[in-house]
């Protein structure tokens, strides 16, 4: 299978995973595997704007470490600026990249050599982040990668939008 129909599959079984799944958190979950799967990269987070709040939390997080406990402000690292800003961000090498902050792999003992991330968008403004770590392969992520991170953000704010009120609620981490 060419890489063109990797990420056909893996946007649908994003919008299946999506339209078919009862509760968000669920179905956020398999989205954000699949993508990890799709990229074949380390981890990948799911990041929320609390609401009332300028810091953002990981709702979602997959792979090798917990960071669960770790809260981002707005503008600082990577998640912060896109969440800020609302604008997609590729970071190939970290270390090069003024905007990436050093403070969660500290915290969590984790190495961040590249990372993807894209927004998730509210009605009007940002209210979180899709972010992606790592490619196992060591190569840096391109274009078409950044493609399939944005297309599962916008498919988790229509999913968001969706389910109501409640359901984002339910996401959304305490005050």
């Amino acid at each position: 299978m060419n890489r063109t129909e990797q990420m056909a599959q893996a946007i649908e079984e994003i919008t299946s995973q999506l339209q078919n799944a009862s509760e968000l958190n669920t179905a956020l979950s398999g989205c954000l595997q699949t993508v990890i799967r799709a990229l074949d990269s380390e981890a990948g987070t799911i990041w929320i704007l609390k609401e009332g709040t300028e810091q953002i939390v990981p709702v979602i997080s997959l792979g090798p470490v917990d960071i669960s406990d770790i809260t981002i402000t707005l503008g600082q690292g990577i998640a912060g600026t896109v969440v800020s800003n609302g604008e997609a961000i590729i970071a190939a090498d970290v270390n090069k990249d003024s905007r990436f902050s050093h403070s969660v792999d500290e915290k969590s003992g984790f190495v961040t050599r590249s990372i993807l991330c894209a927004p998730i968008f509210g009605k009007d403004q940002p209210l979180g982040c899709v972010q992606v770590i790592n490619k196992q392969d060591g190569e840096a992520y391109d274009q078409a990668d950044l493609d399939l991170c944005e297309k599962l953000a916008g498919l988790t704010s229509n999913a968001i939008l969706k389910k109501n009120a409640s359901a984002m609620e339910a996401l959304r981490p305490a005050k």
